[in-house]
């Protein structure tokens, strides 16, 4: 994405080299240029990670027939989603640290999504998860329901190599049309 006016290019009024704060504006097509300029070229520093916008106050340097945006210094709509944009193919972030906190809402959209970790932690009040498949693989699995634990399914099936136990103080077993119990011994009672 360029946000380069493309006009007739004409020497920047600062010297070589030097910097000034200005006002951005853009074109119909979202173009932006220097308001009090619009004849000259401008480009987006690669250092200028959040992407600028119309009204926008920047500080610019000048660099032959061109400027070039270093820094957003005041942003002109306070209520706009900011946006870090990269002409890069990726964008690293390196930290002892990191944390992203929002105070409402956070949201990560990507089409394909990894997380690695050593250990992880997921604490929240209700956890919705909606997949068209899920499927887990682990050494040991331990999962602790203080209340009620409900499955609804077309069909379930548990496999156990070794041995199978369903223990409770009440327990139930009820097929509407068949109940099968088949072993090479059936103990009851």
């Amino acid at each position: 994405m360029s946000n380069l006016l493309q006009l007739t290019p004409v020497s920047c009024a600062l010297p070589q080299g030097e910097t000034r704060l200005v006002t951005l504006a853009a074109t119909p097509d979202g173009h932006l240029y220097v308001a009090e300029e619009p004849t000259v070229s401008l480009h987006i520093a690669v250092s200028c990670l959040v992407q600028p916008a119309a009204g926008d106050r920047v500080r610019v340097i000048a660099d032959g027939n061109a400027y070039w945006v270093l820094d957003l210094l005041l942003c002109a709509d306070p209520g706009r989603a900011l946006a870090i944009q990269t002409a890069h193919d990726s964008l690293h972030i390196d930290a002892s640290t990191l944390t992203l906190r929002a105070q409402q809402t956070m949201t990560l959209e990507a089409p394909a999504l990894s997380l690695i970790s050593r250990t992880g932690n997921w604490i929240a009040e209700r956890l919705n998860q909606i997949a068209e498949k899920v499927q887990v693989r682990c050494k040991s699995s331990e999962r602790l329901v203080s209340e009620i634990e409900s499955i609804e399914a077309g069909h379930i099936s548990h496999t156990a190599k070794t041995s199978y136990r369903i223990d409770g103080e009440l327990t139930s077993l009820n097929g509407r049309t068949v109940l099968k119990i088949d072993g090479g011994q059936v103990h009851v009672g």
